[in-house]
């Protein structure tokens, strides 16, 4: 699938952290903020904003500790919920006011509870193979809290992997989704660093602990119930059951929902991209 490399590149400074963004298309276009998935990086979108930016400004961050974003200190813990924080910030910074959001996975969920928390800021809402948070059950809160701290102490160590070549690692990571390696190539270049006896991953170690805490399904309910800006949710039919099931449970409380089922996996935006940008456009107007 042919990508190509972001026109502009800088680092935004948020509350302490740099975080990485990259660009496509005029500055002075409609923009379009991208946020990507657990563990992926800006490179998640190398296919898709390019096809977008004739005419939108395509704006894609690297979340911290993803990509080359600086990672939180050693004494912080990444916790979801703060990712709301970091859009907030980069929005502010960016000056996107009304913003339009597109969210793959982690950033279509990150992106719906900032919508909910922030419905004046959002104009429209692109959310793919997401939909809000992982929730869990009331009375499971104590004993999930209970794993997620003992996995902290546990895992605090962990030892990075250590791949020979670029190859090795782009044949790893497509193992897991099972999805042809090149698609993979842009976030795995991104996330890549040179080590003693080749390349290791990047991205914080950090991020696969578990969050301390996750809301129920009522709390996220009132972020869902908040949301006023129109809502676009693409669904894999061979994605995460997950969407579905948040689907059933969040979809009635929502009156500004369309949702459209494509043909494909968790990761539908590399598999598609040309029919992904197909629905953008259709989608969010472009500014007068």
């Amino acid at each position: 699938m042919p990508t190509s490399k972001p026109e502009r590149e800088y680092d935004l400074s948020l509350h302490g952290t740099r975080l990485a963004v990259v660009e496509w298309g005029p500055t002075d276009a409609t923009p379009l903020l991208f946020i990507h998935g657990w563990l992926d990086n800006a490179g998640s979108f190398a296919s898709l904003a390019p096809l977008l930016a004739g005419d939108y400004r395509c704006i894609a961050l690297d979340m911290p500790g993803h990509g080359l974003s600086e990672h939180l200190p050693g004494t912080v813990n990444y916790q979801f919920l703060d990712g709301v924080q970091t859009l907030f910030e980069a929005c502010e910074a960016l000056r996107l006011a009304p913003v339009n959001l597109v969210g793959h996975s982690m950033g279509g969920a990150l992106s719906m509870l900032y919508a909910g928390a922030f419905p004046d800021k959002v104009r429209r809402l692109v959310s793919i193979e997401a939909f809000g948070p992982l929730t869990r059950n009331a009375e499971d809160t104590a004993s999930s809290f209970a794993y997620a701290v003992m996995e902290h102490v546990r895992r605090r160590e962990s030892k990075k992997n250590v791949f020979p070549d670029i190859d090795t690692a782009l044949k790893a990571r497509a193992s897991v989704d099972k999805l042809p390696a090149e698609l993979w190539r842009p976030i795995v270049e991104r996330n890549l660093e040179p080590v003693e006896g080749g390349f290791s991953w990047r991205s914080d170690a950090r991020l696969r602990l578990p969050s301390l805490l996750r809301m129920t399904h009522e709390q996220a309910g009132s972020f869902f119930e908040a949301v006023t800006a129109p809502v676009l949710l693409l669904k894999a039919n061979h994605g995460l059951p997950l969407v579905a099931e948040a689907l059933a449970i969040h979809g009635p409380q929502m009156d500004t929902l369309e949702v459209r089922e494509l043909d494909g996996g968790h990761h539908i935006h590399l598999e598609q991209p040309e029919t992904i940008a197909r629905f953008i456009r259709g989608f969010v107007p472009l500014d007068n």
